[in-house]
């Protein structure tokens, strides 16, 4: 995710004239623990919350009830991040603040 620190390996690349590439090996240090976007109801205890900014390239979903804290459909909340997204796995998160309408 952006402004994470990486531990990163560097190696040749023989497809693109051996020039360097580089593979993450380890994330070190996570930038963002919250971001701000719009909640989206998905049933009545789950949903989605898309980010305001653009460098965060995932929906955030929101599993249960509890997590959702009462937000409704299209209003603007503050996201804790509890899970990170993966190769296969959008990331999680907990509504902490809705912000407005």
């Amino acid at each position: 995710m952006d402004k994470d620190e990486v531990l990163v390996e560097l190696g040749l690349n023989s497809k693109m004239n051996d020039k360097l590439k580089g593979s993450i090996v380890k994330i070190l240090k996570r930038n963002t623990t919250e971001i701000i976007g719009t909640f989206e109801v998905f049933n009545e205890v789950n949903g989605w919350v898309t980010p305001n900014d653009t460098l965060f390239l995932h929906d955030v979903l929101i599993e249960g009830e509890k997590n959702c804290n009462k937000a409704a459909n299209g209003q603007v909340v503050r996201v804790e991040i509890l899970t990170y997204p993966s190769k296969n796995k959008k990331p999680t998160g907990k509504i902490v603040e809705i912000i407005g309408n």
